[in-house]
């Protein structure tokens, strides 16, 4: 029998798993993503987009099967493909969202997103989209911002400030 303390630990601990526990733990994340000191840079030429794309990274290594059906069913990429960047290119997570987000909101196929960053990587997002032809601009980058709040709200998570 587990000692007294124990035993309330656990009965707290199902408590808060039963209160939402889940909603903790995503919020839990937004703060960590926030603390950190960032690895991942975008560098969209966005602030805003820079920002949530480097916390969808961070939602992605906790959560990388709802990463992969959000981007898959509401950026219109086959699942396989999707997962293949994520697990045998070790893409970053804020990068395969991006390409597919921007790839559907310039009219594109994601592969297309995915062959110019490739190709222009080292200097970031913005250079590929000064790239693209006809280049993307706030339009474009408007849709991306608006497929990130539907994400979150999918996700039920809060949008880190």
């Amino acid at each position: 029998m587990l000692p007294r303390r124990a035993r309330l630990f656990r009965i707290c601990c199902l408590i808060v798993l039963a209160c939402g526990g889940n909603a903790l733990a995503q919020s839990a994340l937004v703060v960590e993503a926030g603390s950190e000191a960032p690895a991942y840079q975008p560098v969209t030429g966005d602030a805003w987009i820079d920002r949530h794309l480097r916390d969808i990274d961070v939602y992605a290594t906790r959560y990388p099967d709802s990463f992969v059906d959000e981007v898959s069913r509401y950026g219109e990429v086959p699942r396989d493909y999707v997962q293949a960047l994520l697990d045998e290119q070790h893409w970053q997570a804020g990068d395969i969202y991006f390409a597919c987000m921007l790839a559907k909101a310039t009219a594109q196929p994601c592969r297309a997103l995915v062959r110019a960053w490739a190709q222009a990587s080292e200097a970031g997002w913005k250079d590929v989209l000064a790239g693209l032809q006809p280049p993307a601009g706030k339009r474009e980058l408007r849709a991306v911002r608006a497929s990130i709040e539907a994400s979150y709200t999918h996700w039920a998570r809060p949008l880190p400030d």
